[in-house]
């Protein structure tokens, strides 16, 4: 038996295929570990937790969980996450509505009362021709002002 490993270790060793001390969990770490809004809500509740939720992901209605939750879950992955560029605004668009950093439009679909999940409905490259790829405002992933999400 390995003597007790930190997260880093724990994951290290896993991914370089050498016997952690135990199978590294990862709750929180990125979107498909994650937890939807309302649920995180509970979770919260239940765990007394009284910080702001922050949104890991907008379209798939994904919190960003506290690394205080985590850690009591025992978790050892936490999420890194992309900064939008510094130049980016959302632009204005109707209710139940929002337009991403590509351009793309997305919209509030109600599977039941409560709750619902985001859609792409427009995507400003759609009909592009090869020769609109040039022309387009894509995102600078060599933007160093940005500031975090």
């Amino acid at each position: 038996m390995n003597a007790l490993m930190t997260s880093r270790e724990r994951v290290n060793a896993a991914i370089s295929h050498k016997e952690p001390d135990r199978v590294p969990l990862d709750i929180g770490g990125g979107a498909s570990s994650s937890i939807v809004i309302e649920g995180y809500e509970k979770l919260k509740e239940q765990m007394g937790v009284n910080s702001e939720t922050k949104v890991m992901s907008k379209i798939f209605r994904i919190a960003r969980m506290d690394t205080s939750i985590s850690q009591q879950l025992g978790s050892d992955c936490q999420p890194l996450m992309i900064k939008p560029p510094s130049n980016w605004n959302p632009p204005e668009s109707e209710p139940g509505t929002f337009i991403d950093i590509w351009g793309i439009k997305w919209k509030q679909v109600y599977y039941n009362r409560d709750c619902y999940y985001y859609e792409a409905v427009t995507h400003p490259l759609s009909e592009a021709e090869i020769d609109d790829l040039d022309r387009y405002p894509w995102p600078d992933p060599l933007d160093t002002d940005s500031p975090m999400a």
